[in-house]
């Protein structure tokens, strides 16, 4: 609930820039195709060539050559001459901020843009049909994708009917919820209605577009009811499956083709000349009334709402008349002769099975492939010179293709099992094998898809080897975890006990996954190799402590009563270091980047990150205090110290030989530490540091990887995250470091002992510095 709160300004936010930038372009596109006399209007970028590099006529017509300007141009090439002979270059707003009188004079003056009446009648048409076509995108995408379990053995709407109420009370219900949860019209044509009327000098325009908007929404919910209900009626599932697919991938082209409209530098004219060519009464239409506003005034609202109002009737009252005769005409499972023949012949392993599910299911094949290669497509279109920051846009790119692949079939791993997963339970192959074998054809599909999008774009960019093959890399380990953060979650939020299986998991499980994946993005974005190999070490143990959470959970899904985790896992520890690392990059950007600031910030966000999970792992009956080793079974705890003091110090010693060679070899490396940052330095390396990196790494991490792999796997995995935060000049020290606090917790499994040691190796280091 949070994260939408937070996500819903951003996009509305989002939408009005679009909004504005395809008004404005459109505006420009209209003066071109039709300008008043004396009016000449340039687009942003020939000007700018005009601007700085015309200063004579020959500049200009060299210009003119190399942008291949001629009298097929808006405006002609002999406009542009005729202007610049006459000083007339320089007008390229379009004139003063009034409408020209339909009688062709200027004695009616209206606010707005300039615009001849022809020019108006092209603007107006645009703005009308780029409404009409968001609405379409809109029903498509309820339709298509929104409404997964259409397909399935049970509807969504069949319990309701045995409510004693009337049908067509029911139906309305349905409509008005389909209505109310659709949010693309919100941050689509909410924001460019209001956009579109203020340019327009509407009065109102804000409740005008929220009104607009609204009736839309509630066109769209009871068009998608009587959809529905009419497929139902007279086609097969595997039909509705189909027509699913195809209704997802009409809406993805159609969007692909709205951005590509609206982000198109060159306005496409013939698409402006087709709008133009449609009659005025297409701003009457439902969804598109309000455009009419400055012409036919309140008719335009009356025949708007009125014609929304009668097809939304109309609609339910075919709909209500189509379920007096029953929910459906054909059963849960579609015996099609196609079905048959997928099946028929020998058995299919784990693969074959999957890949008839994407052969049966049409939607699933759709969203699955066909729409990460779209967005593929769209990127290219919208985004020609990818990769303009060094790159790091083009393994973001790529990593959110791959990312959205992992919502298919890694969300779907147990959807098809439903109520006769026991069965799996029989096999002589463990359930989490099984598992295991059905994530990893989705996550090769997902790195396929991503790796494609990441060859893609480079070769669309300034293409460099180096940060290619890092880039490749790093994007198919995170898309790798990606999916089995997203299986995991599936798991997680499994429920196989009850009557009808929910084929997707609920909205809370779907923005968790975004949420946790989505983090990922931060460690591409970052530029330096040291700091993307700490977060990617994070990451990996996060998606693995969740993929064990999920194994465990197998062992539950057969029994309606949850277990109860009376033990340290290792999602609490990927958890806790998840958020510190959030918390102390949040409080280093406030709080500022010197030796005080940093070490401010660290401590908070150690204090606050150990408090709650503290607290969580309490709430949950978790004896923290034997967990975390803050205990020790041996009565000599002092002589552990003691041992750790020494063991520090001896380490101490052999850093302070590493960091001499290094500065010698090479001094940026190893900046000299000011005397006025020694305090600062030493209490974050002798008390801060000891304490909440002790807790978190040999603490949490330590005793959870312990339940999970091998203890030598655990110490070095351990040591290797505690490794990849610290600076990469300081890495071998460090890492002997972590393997030394690691085998002393568990061998005396005493932590302040790792506390002891590690504070008198940042002792000897930064002190005899």
């Amino acid at each position: 609930m949070w994260l939408m709160a937070l996500m819903v300004p951003l996009f509305l936010w989002q939408g009005l820039g679009i909004s504005k930038a395809v008004t404005k372009n459109l505006v420009e596109a209209a003066q071109r195709t039709a300008p008043l006399e004396g009016q000449l209007v340039l687009p942003s970028s020939l000007r700018l060539k005009f601007l700085y590099s015309v200063d004579t006529e020959a500049e200009l017509l060299e210009v003119l050559d190399t942008e291949g300007i001629d009298e097929s141009y808006r405006p002609p090439r002999s406009v542009i001459l005729t202007a610049y002979g006459e000083g007339r270059l320089n007008l390229w707003g379009g004139g003063s901020s009034s409408w020209r009188a339909k009688d062709g004079t200027d004695d009616a003056p209206r606010p707005g843009p300039a615009l001849s009446e022809a020019a108006r009648h092209v603007l107006l048409n645009c703005l009308a049909a780029l409404l009409l076509v968001l609405a379409i995108i809109g029903l498509l995408l309820s339709f298509g994708a929104a409404n997964v379990t259409l397909a399935g053995g049970d509807w969504v709407q069949w319990w309701l009917m045995t409510f004693p109420v009337a049908t067509r009370a029911l139906v309305l219900a349905r409509a008005c919820d389909y209505a109310l949860v659709q949010f693309f019209p919100w941050f689509t044509l909410f924001p460019l209605t209001y956009v579109a009327l203020d340019t327009l000098g509407q009065p109102w325009p804000l409740p005008i577009a929220a009104c607009a908007t609204l009736t839309t929404t509630f066109l769209t919910g009871a068009l998608r009811l009587w959809l529905e209900t009419k497929m139902r009626m007279r086609l097969s599932l595997q039909a509705v499956k189909s027509v699913q697919g195809a209704a997802t991938l009409g809406a993805i082209s159609l969007l692909a083709f709205a951005f590509w409209f609206a982000a198109s530098e060159e306005p496409p004219f013939a698409v402006v000349d087709f709008w133009a060519s449609l009659p005025p009464g297409m701003a009457l239409l439902p969804g598109t009334w309000p455009i009419g506003l400055p012409d036919f005034g309140y008719l335009a609202a009356i025949a708007g709402v009125g014609a929304t109002v009668l097809t939304v009737s109309l609609a339910v009252a075919g709909t209500s008349r189509m379920l007096s005769r029953g929910m459906m005409q054909s059963s849960g499972v579609d015996a099609s002769a196609s079905g048959q023949r997928w099946t028929r012949g020998r058995g299919l392993n784990i693969v074959g099975k999957e890949i008839a599910l994407l052969k049966r299911d049409r939607n699933f094949l759709v969203q699955t492939i066909a729409v990460p290669i779209a967005i593929i497509v769209l990127q290219l279109i919208l985004n020609p010179k990818l990769g303009d920051a060094e790159g790091v846009g083009v393994a973001i790119l790529a990593y959110v293709v791959g990312f959205y692949g992992a919502t298919g079939g890694c969300f779907q791993v147990l959807s098809s099992e439903g109520r006769a997963l026991w069965m799996l339970y029989t096999l002589p192959v463990s359930a989490q094998a099984v598992l295991r074998k059905k994530v990893r054809i989705w996550a090769s599909l997902c790195c396929v898809l991503g790796l494609t999008a990441l060859v893609v774009f480079s070769a669309n960019s300034k293409f460099e080897v180096g940060r290619f093959v890092e880039d490749f890399c790093f994007v198919s380990i995170g898309v790798w975890c990606a999916a089995h953060i997203a299986s995991a979650t599936s798991v997680i939020g499994a429920n196989t006990t009850t009557d009808a299986v929910q084929q997707q998991p609920k909205q809370r499980f779907v923005w968790l996954f975004m949420l946790l994946a989505g983090s990922y993005i931060s460690v591409l974005a970052l530029p330096d190799l040291s700091h993307r190999l700490a977060g990617t070490t994070v990451f990996v143990t996060l998606s693995y402590a969740l993929w064990q959470r999920a194994a465990d959970r197998l062992r539950w899904l057969l029994d309606p009563v949850e277990d109860s985790l009376h033990r340290l896992t290792l999602l609490d520890a990927g958890g806790a270091m998840l958020t510190f690392f959030v918390l102390q990059t949040i409080g280093t950007m406030v709080l500022g980047s010197n030796v005080m600031s940093v070490s401010l910030a660290f401590a908070a966000a150690g204090v606050a990150t150990l408090a709650f999970f503290f607290v969580r792992l309490g709430s949950r009956n978790v004896p923290i205090q034997r967990e975390l080793g803050m205990r020790s079974e041996q009565a000599s705890t002092w002589r552990l110290c003691i041992t750790g003091g020494a063991i520090g110090a001896a380490l101490g010693g052999v850093g302070l030989l590493y960091v001499a060679g290094i500065h010698r070899l090479a001094p940026d490396l190893v900046p000299d530490i000011p005397r006025d940052d020694l305090a600062a330095l030493l209490f974050l390396g002798v008390v801060c540091a000891p304490i909440i990196e002790e807790l978190l790494f040999r603490g949490l991490l330590l005793g959870a990887l312990q339940r999970s792999v091998k203890t030598s796997i655990a110490i070095i995995w351990s040591a290797l995250v505690f490794t990849f935060v610290h600076p990469m000049a300081s890495w071998p020290p460090v890492f002997a470091v972590g393997i030394a606090c690691a085998a002393l917790r568990l061998r005396g499994g005493y932590l302040p002992a790792c506390m002891v040691l590690h504070a008198t190796y940042n002792a000897v280091v930064i002190y005899f510095r």
